[in-house]
Formats: structure tokens, C-alpha cells, sequence
């Protein structure tokens, strides 16, 4: 019999911003953890918050009884300690920074009324075993998530602005902020291109090609893109990772089974060839797909597919290379869209602003996007920029149907 221990220790702290002032903080210390033992291609689980007794180990124990297969090798004989924070701002710190912040934020948008949250949260993540292993990530971020609404309207709110970083940069979250609201304020109509460049994060258009590389639709035959795997799909340009690099805010360098990925990355599509599944060890056993450290859930669940890090390689392109000097979209709001079998994409946008030379120049009215995945990622992908011009996050660049 093996033990092994799962732990996530997450100290954050939120605070609750009305009316552009802070009218509450709340905290949470947090020490969730689980005992697991493994017998015979079985495995017991037992969680509980804090550190283990033999009461759970025990309990662990006698979950064995339940019969939950578990026949893969366990993690042995490795030890690396990472700890990924770069500032980290006592509580007393973080609410006085974020004042000021807030009073920034004010100052240079008096005609806004600012709302919703800003937090700091601390994760620790271990796993360790009596078969020789501890693994150790510690990072730490600072969310800002601020809801916007300019004094004349009579909506609940108008937008939001958001940044997620392991520094309290106050400065760039402002600047980057002022420069959406400036751009809210101009309203400009819609363009009477049919197809223009789109600014976006890769989850607004690309969630159907994450949902079909989970392995077991890849396997099973059921997903979208199996007829198409170790084919070139899409462009020489779009490689896809796995990630569970530096790089992944938030992401430990180990999954749930404790799999750690070589260079802490592993490549779903290169240049537009279709690698690999998202993969955890009982897919990887029973497909024959690499395992790509993509086991999730809750600490006291078995581990299961799920979704690490992802990241779409950056081009040798700046954000306003790969735009260019003519109109463009960026996406601030985009929801209740779908994907037909077929890969066409379509949905409803709430919130986006034109783009001229490189700059916001105003807000467009509602409209509509679509396009196919395999032409939105193929001969229409222009690219990841390689500088991150909003909210210090890389953006990506493609060419989708306007209405």
C-alpha cells in the first residue's frame, strides 16, 4: 500500500468596491487536503481541511472497500519546489494600494461610477508520497475586476475592465482602463467591411477546438476534429500548447496525478498540425495519446481529465503590426455563441470597440461575428502578438464575418 497527500492552501483576500470607494473586505485562509492510498489497482480517498491524522488515513482506508480502479504507476522518487510570486503586498498594503488605485481610476474618469472587486489570492499546491515524492508550486495574483458605468445611463452597468497579474500595477490597469473609457465615450458605427481583423483572447473564439482535443472525444471518434488528427488542420502559424509553464498565472507545474510535463509545456497543434489531446493517465492508457498533464478536479476526487494551462504561441509580430494601419475589432464583451459539427462559429457581440492605426477610436453597436475554425485558424489567422498591449496579456489576432 502507497500514501500519498494532495494539498491546495489559498489565503486571498476581496474586496468590494462601491460607488469607486471599498466598503468591504473579506478573507479567506483555507487549507483543503486529502489523503489518498492505493492497493491493488484500487484507490481510497479521504478529505478534510488541514494537515492529515490517522483518522484520515484511516477513513482513506477504508474507502478502499469501495472499489474505485485506480491501476496507473503513481509519481516516485522526484522532488522540485517552485514559487512563482513576484510581489507580495501584506493585506494592509493591498487595501491601501488599491485605494489609491481606485482614486486614480476616478481622477482620470470622472464621468464613470466604478463597481464590483479587486482581490489577492495566494495559492500553495503539494503533493508528496512515501514512495519519494514532494512537488511544491506557490504563486500569487492580483485580480482586478472593475464594473464601469458612465453617470448618464440608466443601465444596471456599461462594461467591465479586468487584469489579472503577479504584480500590483496600478499604473498599467489605470492607463489601460482610461483608455477603454475614452473609447466607450465616442460611439462610431459599425464599418461596411464584411470581414475585418478581430482582437480577442483565444477562449472568445476558440473554445470548440479546446472542448474536441479533450482525448477521450478524440479516441472515442466523437470529437470534431478526429478525422483530422496528425493532419494539417490549420495554419503553418497556430501551434497550441498545453502549459503549465512560468508563464500560467495560477497553474502548478504538476497536475492532479502529479505528471509534469517536460519544459512544462506539451504541443496540442503545431503549425497547424494536430498533435495531441489533453490527456491524463487513464486516456493516455487507453488511447495511446501522451499524457499531457491534464488531470483535474477537486482535491478529494479521483483525478480526471480536465483542462491545464493553455497558450496559443506568441508571433514575431507586435499587436499593431499584425493589425495593421487599417480598421480593426477589439473584443471587450462577446457571449451566447456556438459552433456547428461542421466547425462554424457564430455569436452575438455586446461589446467592442474600432480600431484605427493601432488605436481604440470609439464604441460600435451591438453586431454580430462568425466564421469557420478551420478558416478563423487557417488561412484568416494573422496571429498571437508577441507584446501585450491590454492589460499585460498577449492578444490574438484573426479575421472574422461582421453581421
Amino acid at each position: 500500500m502507497k500514501r500519498e497527500v494532495y494539498s491546495r492552501k489559498i489565503v486571498k483576500t476581496t474586496l468590494n468596491i462601491t460607488q469607486g470607494k471599498i466598503d468591504s473586505v473579506r478573507k479567506n485562509n483555507v487549507t483543503r487536503s486529502a489523503c489518498r492510498v492505493y492497493n491493488d489497482g484500487k484507490i481510497g480517498i479521504s478529505g478534510f481541511f488541514g494537515e492529515p491524522t490517522e483518522e484520515n488515513w484511516k477513513a482513506a482506508e477504508e474507502n478502499l472497500k469501495l472499489a474505485i480502479p485506480y491501476e496507473y504507476e503513481i509519481q516516485a522518487n522526484q522532488h522540485r519546489v517552485e514559487d512563482y510570486r513576484q510581489e507580495v503586498l501584506s493585506e494592509k498594503e493591498f487595501l491601501e494600494r488599491s485605494e489609491q488605485m481606485l482614486e486614480m481610476l476616478q481622477e482620470r474618469n470622472p464621468d464613470f461610477i466604478f463597481s464590483n472587486k479587486l482581490a489577492s489570492r495566494d495559492a500553495t499546491h503539494i503533493l508528496k508520497n512515501d514512495a519519494g515524492l514532494f512537488y511544491q508550486a506557490s504563486d500569487r495574483e492580483y485580480t482586478f475586476s472593475v464594473v464601469f458605468k458612465h453617470k448618464d445611463s440608466n443601465a444596471v452597468f456599461d462594461g467591465g475592465v479586468g487584469m489579472i497579474s503577479r504584480r500590483f500595477d496600478a499604473q498599467r490597469f489605470v492607463d489601460d482602463s482610461s483608455r477603454i473609457l475614452q473609447a466607450y465615450c465616442r460611439e462610431v458605427p459599425l464599418p461596411k467591411e464584411k470581414t475585418l481583423p478581430v482582437v480577442c483572447s483565444f477562449y472568445d473564439v476558440g473554445q470548440k477546438i479546446l472542448e474536441s482535443l479533450a482525448c477521450d472525444e478524440l479516441g472515442k471518434k466523437t470529437s470534431i476534429l478526429a478525422d483530422k488528427f496528425g493532419t494539417k488542420a490549420f495554419s503553418e502559424q497556430f501551434t497550441l500548447f498545453a502549459d503549465r509553464s512560468k508563464e500560467e498565472i495560477g497553474t502548478p507545474f504538476f497536475d492532479a496525478e502529479g505528471t509534469v510535463l517536460k519544459g512544462d509545456r506539451a504541443v496540442l497543434i503545431e503549425n497547424g498540425v494536430i498533435r495531441n489531446g489533453l490527456c491524463d493517465k487513464k486516456n493516455a492508457a487507453e488511447f495511446g495519446f501522451c499524457n499531457t498533464a491534464s488531470a483535474d478536479g477537486a482535491v478529494d476526487d479521483v483525478p480526471s481529465l480536465g483542462y491545464p494551462g493553455i497558450s496559443v504561441k506568441p508571433s514575431e509580430k507586435t499587436f499593431r503590426e499584425l493589425v495593421g494601419s487599417g480598421k480593426a475589432i477589439y473584443i471587450d464583451t462577446m457571449a451566447g455563441g456556438d459552433c456547428t459539427a461542421d466547425g462554424n462559429f457564430a455569436s452575438p457581440v455586446q461589446l467592442a470597440y474600432l480600431i484605427e492605426n493601432g488605436e481604440l477610436v470609439g464604441r460600435l453597436p451591438e453586431f454580430g461575428l462568425s466564421g469557420s475554425i478551420y478558416e478563423m485558424f487557417g488561412s484568416d489567422y494573422l496571429g498571437m502578438s508577441c507584446d501585450k498591449p491590454f492589460f499585460d496579456q498577449r492578444v490574438l489576432c484573426i479575421r472574422m464575418h461582421l453581421g
